[in-house]
């Protein structure tokens, strides 16, 4: 299909009607705290992971579908829904919060044992709720999902070294059971 004038002035019309196009650098991500990090000095997830998230994708989701016998064509049906793990990057300030707060969420999960026996903490004790923000040019939330069960399952190296002068980044890959559309009003 050729792009007219009209198609163009069509598309013009559906975006001013629904708020212009929406910018992905207006977001807010908050991390409860997960159970077995309440109390602790070291937990900043209230206080200030939400303003240093500085890169954080909406997932995705895709199901795993399969044939069931029957007279005539073959149709696919879905079984299962499948959800990937999400990557979120944090800045990292001088005194390096960001990164001690997730150390001991790693170190909750698996605490280290005199004998280095690996020893795992209940699940329950160390998965949260991740609730994820779209913010238009207002600061209104206009979209919001959950993520439920999260917990972080990868901490990336940082890279250091001299010969740089960028801010210092923390990616955390986390896994989730599911992500939940979240109306609840604001």
């Amino acid at each position: 299909m050729a792009i007219t004038k009209g198609n163009i002035d069509h598309i013009r019309q559906y975006m001013n009607e629904q708020g212009g196009v929406a910018n992905s650098n207006r977001y807010q991500v908050m991390i409860a705290t997960p159970p077995l990090l309440i109390g602790d000095s070291r937990n900043i997830s209230g206080r200030g992971l939400s303003v240093v998230c500085d890169s954080a994708p909406l997932p995705g989701i895709s199901y795993s579908t399969g044939t069931i016998q029957d007279i005539g064509p073959e149709y696919l049906y879905p079984y299962t829904a499948s959800f990937e793990d999400l990557e979120l990057s944090f800045f990292c300030s001088e005194s390096m919060q960001e990164r001690i707060f997730f150390d001991a969420w790693f170190e909750s999960i698996s605490p280290i044992t005199e004998t280095n026996f690996p020893k795992f903490s209940f699940r329950d004790d160390y998965v949260t709720t991740i609730t994820m923000d779209k913010l238009n040019h207002r600061d209104e939330r206009v979209y919001s999902l959950k993520l439920i069960e999260a917990y972080p399952i990868t901490m990336s190296d940082q890279e250091m070294g001299y010969d740089s002068n960028d801010a210092l980044k923390l990616s955390i890959t986390f896994n989730y059971s599911r992500w939940v559309y979240n109306d609840a009003p604001e």
